[in-house]
C-alpha cells in the first residue's frame, strides 16, 4: 500500500468518534492495521452502542457471486432479453435491518485481500451504494433519511501479509487510518469485558507482551488471541482439569510457543487473583444475611462474611495478597473525616478474615512508609465498631507472641 498522510490511532474507541462523525456524511471509512488488533473491535463497539446492523462481508472468503448475486436472463414486455441479478442474502438482511428502523454499517473485512473481481465489486459499493439495479438501503429516523455506512479494513502491504496494494487514487475516495497497539487502552477494555484476570495481571505488567509480531512464527500474541485465550482458560478452569501439558498446548495454540512458555510459568503461579470488587459483591451478597441472623455491625456477622473471604483468599500467594491488603486500604479508607461502618463494611469484614500475622504485618508497614498520611485512616478504622476487635485481636496477638 502506497504510503499516505493517515492519521494514526492507538486505540480502537478513538476510531469510534470517527465512525459516529462519518456515519452522517456520504464518506467511507477505510481502516489498516495488523490482524487482530481491533479494527473489527471498533466497528462492532460502534455499532452496539449507537444501535447499528452490522452487515460483516469477509471480503477474501467471497466469491463475486456472493457479493453481487447471480445473473438471470429475463425478457420483457417486448420479448427483448433482459440480464437481471438475483439479491445477496446479505443485502437482505440489510433491508429487513433498514425496515425495522436500525441504521446500518456495511463492513467490507480483508479488502486488499480480495480477489480482483470481488475488490472492484465492493468498490462500486463504495462509490455507488450499489450493485447493479441492487441499492445499498437507506434508513429514517426520525424523519430522516440516513445513507447505509461503509467501513473497509485492510492489512498493511509491508510483505508480512499476502495482499495486494490499493492504488492512491481508490484510497481518496476513503477517511483512511491506521490502528496501533496500546497496551493501556487494551487493559482497560479487558477489564471492563471480563478478560481472565491472570491474563490482565500479565499484560499489566509485561505490556510489550500484548502484541509480538513473528515473522517466523505462524502464531504469536495479539489483543485477539489473548482475548480468545481467555475463554479457553476459563473453560479450562470450570473442567477442574489440572494437566501441564494440555495447559501449555492451549496457551501455545493461541499465542505461540516463546511467550506461551513465559505465560503457563506466569499463570501457574498467579493463577488466583481476587480483585477488590471481588470482595465487595460477597460482602454485598452475604453481610445483609449475616446481618439478619446476628445484628447489625456486630462481631459476630463480621466474622461469619470474613469466613467467606477467607475461601476465596486463602489460595493467594503472599504479594497479592499484600497487593490486595494494599488495594483495600485505597478504596475505602480516606485521610480525612469520620468513616461509617455502612460505607467501609468490606474492608472491615476482609480485615477480619486475613490472619492477624497478615493484619499486623500490613498496617506496621502501612504505617511506617507514611505515619502522618496513615494516622488518620488508623483512627478512623479503630472508631468502627467492629474495627475496634480487630485491634483488640492484633494486641492479644503479639502478646502471646512476646509470651511464647
Amino acid at each position: 500500500m502506497a504510503e499516505l498522510n493517515a492519521k494514526k490511532f492507538e486505540n480502537s474507541s478513538q476510531l469510534e468518534n470517527i465512525y459516529k462523525i462519518a456515519c452522517d456524511t456520504t464518506v467511507s471509512v477505510i481502516v489498516e492495521g495488523d490482524h487482530g488488533i481491533g479494527k473489527s473491535e471498533s466497528v462492532y463497539a460502534f455499532a452496539q452502542k449507537n444501535n447499528f446492523h452490522v452487515e460483516p462481508l469477509f471480503l477474501s472468503h467471497q466469491e463475486v457471486a456472493d457479493l453481487i448475486g447471480i445473473p438471470t436472463l429475463e425478457r420483457d414486455a417486448s420479448n427483448h432479453a433482459l440480464t437481471t441479478w438475483s439479491k445477496p442474502i446479505w443485502l437482505h438482511r440489510m433491508e429487513e435491518a433498514a425496515k425495522d428502523g436500525k441504521r446500518c454499517v456495511l463492513f467490507l473485512d480483508e479488502l486488499n485481500r480480495a480477489q480482483t473481481e470481488v475488490r472492484q465489486a465492493a468498490l462500486q459499493l463504495v462509490l455507488d451504494k450499489q450493485i447493479h439495479e441492487h441499492r445499498l438501503p437507506k434508513t429514517v429516523v426520525n424523519g430522516v433519511s440516513f445513507d447505509t455506512f461503509v467501513v473497509a479494513a485492510v492489512n498493511p502491504s509491508d510483505g508480512f501479509y499476502q495482499v495486494d496494494e490499493l492504488d492512491p487514487a481508490l484510497l481518496d475516495r476513503f477517511l483512511y487510518f491506521k490502528l496501533h497497539v496500546n497496551a493501556d487502552s487494551w487493559l482497560e477494555w479487558a477489564s471492563a469485558n471480563g478478560i481472565h484476570k491472570t491474563i490482565i495481571s500479565y499484560i499489566s505488567n509485561s505490556k510489550d507482551k500484548l502484541y509480538v509480531k513473528d515473522e517466523n512464527a505462524p502464531i504469536f500474541p495479539t489483543p485477539r488471541s489473548w482475548s480468545k485465550l481467555s475463554e479457553l482458560l476459563k473453560s479450562y478452569e470450570d473442567k477442574n482439569i489440572d494437566n501441564h501439558a494440555l495447559l501449555y498446548n492451549l496457551i501455545a495454540g493461541k499465542i505461540g510457543h516463546t511467550v506461551g512458555a513465559q505465560f503457563q510459568t506466569y499463570y501457574r503461579e498467579n493463577s488466583v487473583i481476587v480483585t477488590v470488587d471481588d470482595v465487595a459483591k460477597l460482602c454485598l451478597k452475604e453481610y445483609p444475611k449475616a446481618a439478619k441472623k446476628f445484628g447489625e455491625k456486630t462481631v459476630e456477622a463480621v466474622d461469619d462474611v470474613a469466613e467467606k473471604i477467607k475461601k476465596i483468599i486463602d489460595p493467594l500467594e503472599m504479594p497479592l495478597l499484600k497487593e490486595l491488603s494494599s488495594n483495600m486500604m485505597a478504596a475505602y479508607l480516606d485521610d480525612s473525616g469520620k468513616i461509617k461502618f455502612e460505607d467501609a463494611y468490606p474492608l472491615v469484614c476482609y480485615l477480619h478474615a486475613i490472619s492477624i500475622e497478615q493484619l499486623a504485618a500490613f498496617i506496621k508497614e502501612l504505617q511506617v512508609e507514611s505515619e502522618d498520611k496513615n494516622s488518620k485512616k488508623f483512627d478512623n478504622l479503630a472508631e468502627i465498631a467492629p474495627g475496634k476487635e480487630i485491634f483488640r485481636r492484633i494486641v492479644k496477638k503479639v502478646k502471646k507472641l512476646s509470651i511464647d
